[in-house]
């Protein structure tokens, strides 16, 4: 008997919404383009969850220029933001 003998499954059976592997069935849930923003922690509540699951993520590469004016822009925002709170002080 060789190694992929015993490594691959005996039945698969894969469906739009589920993939069953022997006698495991797993639910597969896809959400796409969610977030588009992000917060510290925004992962937090799918990560606790109870349950056995496995999370898999598809992060799309962008153009380095497009992230430097959107990130130069957040900045002055911040720094906007900051001053704001100071002079309300």
């Amino acid at each position: 008997m060789e190694l992929i003998d015993i490594l691959k499954p005996s039945y698969v059976q894969n469906e739009v919404d589920s993939i069953q592997v022997n006698e495991q069935l797993n639910r597969i849930i896809m959400a796409v383009g969610y977030p588009r923003t992000i917060r510290e922690g925004w992962l937090d509540s799918i990560i606790s969850s109870e349950g056995n699951f496995d999370l898999s993520m598809h992060i799309k590469p962008s153009n380095i220029e497009a992230v430097m004016t959107q990130l130069n822009h957040e900045l002055v925002k911040q720094e906007a933001d900051l001053m704001a709170a100071q002079r309300r002080e």
